[in-house]
């Protein structure tokens, strides 16, 4: 069960890799609206 698992994760994990090389880049304003929603939520967390 547990090597079944292992093998299931490094297999998404190279899908994953081949799918992030062929899609475009982010452009930075994209990364920097997901960086700024992240740190919104993680202070809503912190009250």
């Amino acid at each position: 069960m547990r090597l079944s698992f292992l093998t299931l994760q490094r297999g998404n994990a190279v899908r994953d890799a081949l799918r992030h090389k062929s899609e475009p880049r982010p452009r930075p304003q994209d990364r920097t609206q997901s960086v700024q929603n992240g740190m919104r939520r993680r202070a809503s967390h912190d009250r």
